[in-house]
């Protein structure tokens, strides 16, 4: 039997700024050494909104209060369908002390051009760029 894994993913917003964590540089994990969203796996009989709420905890020592799912996605070669939730900050955070990847850091849209990105954060931007070019 095939299980299918669900992810939830926190867009993570102060004005422009999206909050990125860089993955730890170890071949042992999917996509090492690339930066992407907080969060991680739903675990059985765990809602997503749970699971992000949980992964936050967890990886930032941070509860997430105010969130929004603004989009869901498959994607097939993994067998995976990650939920994205939008978390906007009022004051930009800093998070120093993460427990999972190597650090922590603010990035415009701009500045992510030039960094080596996740899948789920490449899809994630398709998709709001979309929204946009619809406005």
């Amino acid at each position: 039997m095939i299980i299918k894994k669900n992810t939830s993913k926190a867009i993570i917003k102060y004005n422009y700024y999206y909050l990125l964590q860089l993955r730890d540089n170890n071949t042992n994990i999917p996509v090492p050494n690339k930066w992407a969203f907080f969060g991680g796996g739903v675990l059985i009989n765990e809602d997503p909104r749970e699971a992000l709420i949980r992964e936050i905890k967890e990886e930032l020592n941070f509860t997430v209060m105010d969130f929004n799912k603004t989009y869901k996605y498959y994607f097939k070669e993994l067998n995976e369908t990650v939920h994205y939730y939008s978390v906007e900050l009022k004051k930009k955070k800093s998070f120093d002390n993460i427990s999972e990847g190597q650090k922590s850091e603010w990035f415009s849209k701009d500045k992510m051009k030039y960094i080596p990105l996740c899948p789920d954060v490449i899809e994630y931007f398709k998709y709001e760029n979309s929204i946009e070019n619809e406005a």
